[in-house]
């Protein structure tokens, strides 16, 4: 029996022996699976941390180019708004009421003393004094009031002493040149 329980003891301690091996190539390849895993998360800890680090400066100039972006947009507003307000304000203000009033009576001032004007009073004296001529004209005739001898040929005064009519003007027609060439024959014209 103690040969038995001997050689009982022997296998059970090979069988130990055995099973302390097989427990040193587990654990060994247990760390090499460790070794390779803890490699493994580490490259994949680097590459997150990479792609952390992108992300973040991504981020970062997405905000910035949003401010400025946005800062942008609100400066044109805020020009725009301001300029429209500014111009509102002017409009609606007594300085340029009073400037505004200022320019016209200035404007009102100069115009009689411009070549335009006076171009404007001789012809308009001018058509006044012809009418009138016109109009003496048909009295003397209705009252037959002429002495003998007088010259007849001079009643007419749309034409000369021979009886035809004067040659045209160029200096009283008004050019294309001029800004106030239709204001001068409108009042020229009498209907």
């Amino acid at each position: 029996m103690f040969w038995n329980d001997k050689a009982d003891s022997e296998k059970k301690i090979r069988e130990v022996a055995q099973s302390l091996e097989s427990a040193k190539a587990a654990e060994k390849e247990a760390l090499e699976a460790k070794a390779a895993a803890d490699a493994q998360v580490a490259a994949l800890g680097t590459q997150l941390s990479a792609t952390i680090e992108e992300s973040k400066k991504q981020v970062a100039a997405a905000l910035e180019q949003g401010r400025t972006d946005g800062f942008s947009a609100g400066l044109l507003a805020g020009k725009i708004e301001g300029i429209t307000e500014g111009r509102e304000t002017f409009l609606q203000s007594d300085e340029y009421k009073q400037s505004l009033a200022s320019a016209r009576l200035q404007g009102a001032r100069e115009f009689p003393k411009s070549p335009v004007f006076k171009t404007a009073v001789d012809v308009q004296s001018a058509q006044f004094l012809n009418d009138g001529f016109d109009k003496c004209i048909a009295q003397v005739a209705h009252l037959q009031g002429f002495v003998e001898g007088f010259d007849q040929s001079r009643l007419d005064s749309s034409l000369d002493g021979q009886l035809q009519p004067y040659p045209p003007d160029a200096a009283s027609e008004p050019s294309g040149e001029d800004e106030f060439a239709t204001l001068i024959s409108e009042i020229s014209y009498v209907p």
